[in-house]
């Protein structure tokens, strides 16, 4: 993109500072999730949320791997695409899954898998947690995918076939 003429910003997440620092000319780093004392995906969304500028100066965001998309989601005012790069992001258990033959998703399915995964009693609660997160993330414009198996899979748990695009 940049030899094409574009201004492109890149911010990644690393355990190794506090604060946003740029590193070089249009590369940033901000906090990973485990600099603060939160669940390490809430914390990246935390990080996200706390030292990312304004996403409205950008014509478009991309979110490589979803762990902060959700905050991303949320606050942004242009177009996001989000690189699905592997299946945590799917369903609950997704080992289980593809184990299962990937049968169609939904409550039941979800409900066997956490279970099968160890959840128990924390099944309500991670059903929850996945619920919000898979919510806002489906709210994501495009989406790429390294496979045509990914892409099939997405597509068996609930995301729009046309928004996915293999790479």
């Amino acid at each position: 993109l940049r030899s094409a003429g574009h201004d492109v910003d890149v911010y990644t997440t690393t355990g190794s500072v506090r604060d946003c620092i740029q590193i070089d000319t249009n590369l940033y780093e901000i906090p990973s999730g485990s600099t603060y004392r939160l669940p390490k995906r809430i914390g990246k969304n935390y990080s996200a949320v706390r030292h990312l500028p304004d996403l409205k100066q950008y014509d478009v965001v991309h979110v490589y791997g979803l762990g902060t998309a959700p905050s991303i989601v949320l606050r942004s005012p242009v177009p996001v695409l989000g690189t699905i790069n592997n299946l945590d992001w799917v369903c609950i258990n997704w080992t289980g899954y593809l184990r299962a033959g990937c049968p169609t998703y939904g409550f039941r399915q979800a409900i066997s898998l956490a279970y099968r995964d160890g959840y128990g009693p924390l099944i309500p609660l991670k059903l929850a947690l996945e619920g919000t997160f898979k919510r806002i993330v489906k709210n994501i414009d495009h989406f790429t995918v390294q496979t045509e198996g990914m892409k099939s899979i997405l597509t068996r748990c609930g995301y729009n076939e046309s928004s996915l695009t293999v790479v």
